[in-house]
């Protein structure tokens, strides 16, 4: 269900019910995205279904194997699994909150998400997983892999190519927000520089700040598949729609605290909170719950800049669904289409070997 909300959002229509069949179906035929969220929800009632028959069964004396440690990301906790199944499900209502043809299915999906007894991701509990990684060839943390340092401490190229943009660097320096130096490394002393994306006479990499060590923490390090900021930037947002019961305010506070850990944000001088009350204290409009006018704005906005590096496909769903933040476009002057893509083009490889499905799709644009 994770992977294919995530197809979906990515490309709109996609393979789904006679997909993943191999030779059997070596051209499967497209569902429409709204067919496969739908069948999503199913998918996820059925895993709970399933935990509840585990238990049933296990309550009248059948012997039920828990994975335990095998289970490489809740550690045979099934109350998490069902956390984040209901996680999973309040973000894709979410999703849909801005289509009016929706409403109807969100109203429906949520009254059996407010039945459950189970809640969803809280704080300190993200889903995340670490099968043992090690700092060995092919075993470290793969975003440590990629972006980070090899097994002999040297930077990967990807660490010398990705360097930080200018709007959120800019909007974590005008916030007075301490999560810069998780985010960035400092080019000198405390201070960061970027580059607006799409600038045609960039710095050389030495003067643009680069992936900062709350990100790149070690090569042993989880590997996020869904925070827990996320999951209670999730809940606010739910709330302050009023799709769900709760205090806004207090799981948004919350969910900047445990950014502000996620990235290790203290010192000797103060805690985690310490530096998080800060911000929330500070009285600026775009961070500080009582001053914002608009508090989907501020949560939104708030989630853009608490995912930096950890989950930006969360950035740009969120933007396409709202609007928010009004991030700028490129800033390369050939650029002729000023838009943010509402859509990634079909791969290459399902336009050589599906060509009649994708045909079928209509216009294959961004």
């Amino acid at each position: 269900a994770f992977h294919f909300q995530i197809l979906v959002d990515t490309y709109g229509n996609i393979p789904y019910t006679n997909a993943l069949q191999g030779l059997t179906v070596a051209q499967p035929t497209y569902d429409t995205g709204v067919a496969v969220y739908e069948d999503l929800f199913k998918q996820l009632d059925a895993a709970l279904a399933l935990f509840a028959s585990g238990e049933k069964r296990a309550a009248a004396g059948e012997t039920i194997n828990n994975p335990g440690v095998n289970d490489i990301m809740f550690k045979g906790d099934i109350n998490k699994w069902r956390r984040l199944a209901n996680t999973l499900k309040l973000r894709m209502i979410l999703r849909q909150s801005e289509r009016t043809d929706r409403q109807t299915f969100i109203q429906a999906a949520l009254t059996t998400l407010k039945a459950s007894p189970y809640g969803f991701l809280k704080a300190g509990e993200s889903a995340a997983i670490n099968p043992g990684y090690a700092n060995s060839a092919n075993q470290q943390n793969p975003f440590y892999a990629t972006y980070g340092n090899g097994v002999n401490g040297q930077p990967v190229e990807n660490n010398n190519i990705f360097r930080a943009g200018r709007y959120a660097l800019n909007f974590l320096i005008n916030t007075q927000d301490s999560r810069v130096f998780g985010f960035y490394n400092p080019v000198s002393g405390s201070s960061f520089n970027a580059t607006f994306f799409g600038t045609i006479t960039p710095l050389v990499n030495s003067q643009v700040s680069s992936i900062g060590p709350g990100l790149l923490q070690s090569a042993t390090q989880d590997a996020i598949i869904l925070s827990s900021e996320e999951a209670l930037l999730l809940q606010a947002e739910a709330v302050q729609r009023g799709y769900i019961t709760g205090n806004a305010k207090t799981l948004y506070e919350t969910a900047i605290i445990q950014s502000y850990t996620y990235l290790g944000i203290f010192d000797d001088a103060g805690t985690a909170e310490d530096y998080a009350r800060l911000l929330l204290d500070s009285g600026n409009p775009s961070a500080t719950w009582d001053a914002a006018t608009n508090k989907l704005t501020l949560i939104l906005t708030q989630k853009w800049n608490s995912l930096n590096g950890i989950a930006p496909f969360e950035a740009w769903s969120d933007f396409r669904r709202t609007g928010i933040p009004a991030v700028p476009i490129s800033q390369d002057p050939s650029t002729s289409v000023k838009q943010i893509p509402s859509r990634l083009l079909y791969p290459q490889t399902e336009t050589q070997y599906n060509e009649t499905a994708v045909k079928a799709q209509g216009t294959d644009s961004q």
